[in-house]
This record gives C-alpha cells, structure tokens and sequence, in this order.
C-alpha cells in the first residue's frame, strides 16, 4: 500500500510541476492582448481634458500649473484697457504649495475656460505612440497576473473573454467622463477625479469570476485611466486602492443585496484616499466633504449599474456566482419539491450528503456553496425510476430481482444521463452538470459485477469472463476537488447506512477503505487534490458522520408513544424504562463490500 501511495504521490507532483511551467500567455491569451491593446489605444484618439481640480481660493496648490495655450485674461477689478491680459502659453500660472488669491483663481478659470473653447492642444508627435505603449504594457501586465492567478478549466476562455469586456468597458467610461463635453470649470472640476467610473469593472470581475479576475482587471485600468488622464498619479492610486477594496469585499457577496455593500465598501476605501490626496492641497472642509461624497456616490452608482448587469454578464459568459448558487440552494425548487415527494430517500441522502461535503470542502479552503448546491442536484435523475434504487424502494420488493445484472447496471447507470437532461430543461449552470456527470466517475457497479460473476460462476470455470468494463459509469472522472469531495461523500453517506454500530472506529475504517478503493481504481487522478487535502477531506468525513451516527439514549415506551402510559406500567417494574425497539436502517442488508466498490449496494446509485 505504501508503495502505491508513493506511487501516486509522485504523479500528483509532476502534475503540478507541469501546471507550474506552463506558459503565461498562450495563443487565445495572445489574440486577447492585441485586441485589447487596439482597443484601448484608440481610446488616446480625440480630444479629452485631464482632471484638473482648480484650487479655490485660499487653497494651496498641489501642483505648478502653466498655460498650454496662449489665451487672454481680463483682470479683475482693474478698469479701462489694461484689464485684458495676453498670456502666452508655458507662461507659470500658480506654483506648487502657493496659496491661491482670488486673481490667481480667475485666470486659472480663464486658462480652463479657453481650453475648453479652442480643444486640447496638439500634442507632440511622439506622445500618442508613447501613449499607445503604455497601454499596451498595462494590459501585457494585467494579463500576466490574471494567467498566473487563474484556475485552468473549461471557463478560462469565457473568463478571458470577460475580462477584455470588463477592461474596455472601465476604460470606455474612463475616456467619456475625460471628455471636455463633461469638463466643468471652476470648483466643480474638484469632484473629476473622485467620481472617475473606477469601480464598475473590478467589482463585477471579482463577483464573476473571483479575486484573480477582478486584480487583473483592476490593474489593467487603474494604469490605463491614469495614461488617459493625462498621466495623473492620483488617478493611478485610485484605480489600484478600489483594486484592493474590491478584492476584499466582493469574496463574501452571496446576496444581490450584497452587492450595495460591497459598494459601500470599495467607495469607502476610494474616500479614504481622496482625502489623503486631497489634504496636501489644503481644501476647504466643504470641498473635502464633497470629493468624499462624491467618491462614495460614484462607488454606489457602480454597485446599482453591476446589480443591472450581472444577469446579463452570467448568461452570455456562461458563468455561475455566488449569487446564482445561493438562490439554487433554496429547498423551493422545482426539482428538489419533486425529490422530496417523489424519491424521499434520494431527497434525505442529498440533504445529509450536502453537510457531509460542505464541511470536507471548507476545511480544505475549496468552494463549500459549489458542492453544497451540486449535492442537492446530483441525483435528480433517479425521479425517472425512482423504485429501482434501494433508498426509494417499497419494503419487501425488489424490482432487480426480476431484471439481469447486466440490465439493471443499465438502469442505475442511466440516472445520470437522465439527470443531466433534468438539468438541462430547468437550466442549471454548468458547475452543477459536472457534478451530475462526475459525482460517479467511471466507478464499477460492483453489487451487480459480484452477481453476474456469481451467475456465470455455475455455468463457467471462469468467472471473469464478466468484463468489469461493462458494469461502469460512463464519466468522466472528478475533474477538480469540489467534485472529488463530492463524489466521496456520496459513496460514504450511502455506505453509512450499512453500519449497525457506527463506532467512530468503524466509520473511519469505513471512509479509509472507500477512499482507498476510489484512488486505486484511478477515479481521483484528474482532480486537483493533494494527499494532503484528502487526508484533511477524510477526517471531515470522519469527523461528521461521527456527529451524525451518534447513539441516543433509548426512551420509555409511554413517552414514545407506543404504549398507554398505563399499558406501559404494567408491561415493566416500576421505575424501569423499557427501551424502544431500534428503526431498521435503509440499506441494513446491503453487504459492505458492494458499498465500498462504487454502487453502494443493490439499487443504490
């Protein structure tokens, strides 16, 4: 045995080192890039007004502010015509930490003004490429982050793909907010930065699809916002401070409502940093108060836009959130109404398997909703027939007794077929398909493997003439550790049933043994589990069903209500409580070892 565990330890290790010297960019990553650095460098094309928060009076200036176009001031409170003023451009207009007079105020709002009504200048030749580089390297940036961070998985195209709409859409309204049409003179040209759209994109990318996403696109435009802005380092440590916010408050959003937190949450932290960039140009408390606001406003602007959009963004990339688990989870579905009517047995083994797994899944830091909601719906095929397996079937008949093994196999077999068509008509997500198609992996239905054997045994010299190929599941195999976990736990909770003392002794030789069989028969080589992790899943295991088996103390039969208090008195001395005769177990007769092998008993899918 030890043999065989190093054996697959040193399989699971060259797997890793493979996933660790994989490429950063690949042909669709490299597609994904060009197209975006297009994109977003034609964003530079047109005229558009860097965020220039003109100091009021009695401020300081943050910043020394010349003229870029030659423009003529009319002097205030100065008659005749030495009022007006010719001002070349380069001339200084304030200096950096000068405290701004009510003169100063006016020609800064004379030199906006001007801009406003002539355009931006021309700039030099060489800046729109330099420009365009710089985007460009934002973007190779950001997609390097996101290729290391991201999961492989049938999702990474739909994810990329996500991610360069998420991008072009932040950088689109970026580049419409810096438009001179939405530029605003004077002391409402403070609140330009503050309620720059920073926020909408890295807090629909964390929802999404998770913290890797929304870092990568949260880079992407907080570099990309500050090169359009006119290379603003404010605008930089926005882009990257709502980054950060986002990646902390968008791992716990499970309600749509939850969405208005988070962002209240990243509009905090994006204040938070106004303020400190804000108080080197000595404000008023007015305006300060205001860019705070406005900062906190704009964040929640963007929670109610992502609220809008996430329907939307779910259905044409195909993913699934949070969100859209948690409303699964809920017991008032369709297809978990028609389990507990239909198949009660199927519905309690679901119920008890979604504990099961829930916990193994969060010791081990994997996706416990994922598994949660992919144990409710793992077996919704057997409403088909739900006779045929032992935990629905009517006492004392067994509808297999009048079938061949090799038919019944058929019928077990095709739940899942038949599940993933159930799926399919009430539009479950994909996450909850694979957990229909791998809960079972290509296990053997053993029970019945063991009975044709036993059948052809009386006629042939060699039993194994039975191809146990032919009593398989048909797959594929647990493809990650949320359904490694869950493919376990259904075999355990079902095999539990076979206990007649569940000891804590016995069920953890029950869980070894089953675990075992599982990783001898290869069933847990494509999943991405540790031995680690699995010796961590096995004491969950353990550690629940131990909690759930538990023996209880045995009532008197009057307070059971199975005799008259009366009847009971006489039946037993008095003072003495006569136990009550112990429910037989579903499954009680089911032998051991056809639990361990992958069916779980006659009938038991």
């Amino acid at each position: 045995m030890s043999e065989r565990i190093s054996r697959q330890r040193s399989r699971r290790t060259r797997q890793r080192a493979r996933r660790g010297r994989r490429p950063i960019v690949r042909w669709p990553m490299i597609g994904a890039a060009l197209l975006g650095w297009a994109l977003s460098a034609a964003l530079l094309a047109g005229p558009r007004v860097a965020p220039r928060a003109l100091p009021a009076a009695g401020q300081r200036a943050p910043r020394t502010l010349a003229a870029e176009i030659d423009f003529v001031f009319t002097e205030p409170d100065v008659p005749g015509p030495g009022a007006a003023v010719d001002v070349r451009a380069g001339t200084t207009l304030v200096e950096a930490g000068e405290r701004v007079t009510p003169q100063t105020h006016a020609r800064l709002r004379a030199h906006h003004d001007w801009l406003r009504a002539e355009g931006e200048p021309g700039p030099p030749a060489a800046r729109p490429a330099a420009d365009a580089f710089l985007m460009g390297m934002a973007l190779l940036l950001a997609l390097a982050v996101w290729s290391r961070a991201a999961p492989d998985g049938p999702e990474r195209v739909p994810r990329l793909a996500l991610f360069l709409t998420l991008g072009l859409l932040g950088l689109g309204l970026v580049r419409l907010a810096l438009h001179p049409v939405f530029a605003r003179p004077g002391f409402a040209s403070a609140l330009t930065e503050p309620t720059l759209p920073l926020v909408l994109a890295p807090l629909l990318g964390g929802i999404l699809a998770g913290p890797p996403l929304a870092l990568a696109v949260g880079l992407w435009i907080a570099f990309g916002a500050a090169v359009l802005a006119g290379h603003s380092f404010p605008v930089l440590a926005m882009g990257l401070a709502v980054t950060g916010g986002a990646l902390l408050v968008t791992q716990r959003v499970r309600r749509r409502s939850q969405v208005f937190q988070a962002g209240l949450g990243v509009g905090l932290v994006k204040a938070l940093l106004v303020v400190a960039l804000a108080v080197a140009a000595q404000p008023t408390g007015h305006v300060l108060a205001l860019q705070a606001a406005a900062a906190v406003g704009s964040s929640l602007a963007a929670a109610l836009l992502a609220l809008l959009l996430l329907p939307l963004l779910e259905i044409v990339f195909g993913l699934t959130t949070d969100v859209r688990l948690l409303e699964l989870s809920d017991p008032g579905h369709p297809l978990m109404q028609r389990l507990a009517m239909e198949a009660p047995g199927t519905y309690h083994h679901s119920l008890v398997m979604a504990n099961l797994a829930h916990a193994a899944a969060e010791r081990i830091g994997a996706h416990a909703l994922l598994v949660r909601v992919c144990a409710y719906f793992h077996d919704i095929g057997k409403l088909t027939k739900p006779e045929f397996f032992t935990e629905n079937a009517p006492r004392g008949h067994n509808p297999h007794d009048e079938l061949s093994p090799e038919m019944s196999t058929l019928v077990i077999t095709s739940h899942v077929k038949e599940g993933v068509g159930l799926a399919q008509h009430f539009k479950l997500p994909q996450p909850v398909l694979d957990g229909i198609r791998q809960h079972h992996g290509t296990s053997v239905v053993s029970f019945f493997l063991d009975r044709a054997r036993r059948r052809n045994a009386g006629d042939a010299p060699d039993p194994a003439q039975v191809r146990a190929d032919d009593f398989r599941y048909a797959g594929p195999k647990p493809a990650s550790r949320e359904m490694a976990i869950l493919a376990l736990a259904d075999a355990i909770e079902a095999a539990s049933r076979s206990l007649d003392k569940a000891s804590p002794s016995r069920i953890e030789n029950l869980v070894e043994e089953i675990v075992w069989q599982r990783i001898k028969d290869g069933q847990l080589d494509a999943a991405d589990l540790t031995m680690r992790e699995l010796t961590e899943v096995k004491r969950s295991f353990v550690f629940t069903l131990t909690n759930m088996l538990h023996g209880r103390v045995a009532y008197p039969r009057h307070e059971a209500g199975l005799l008259q208090p009366a009847a009971a008195s006489a039946a037993a001395p008095s003072g003495a409580a006569a136990p009550d005769r112990p429910a037989a177990r579903a499954g009680a007769a089911e032998p051991a070892a056809a639990a361990v092998g992958g069916d779980r008993g006659a009938g038991r899918g």
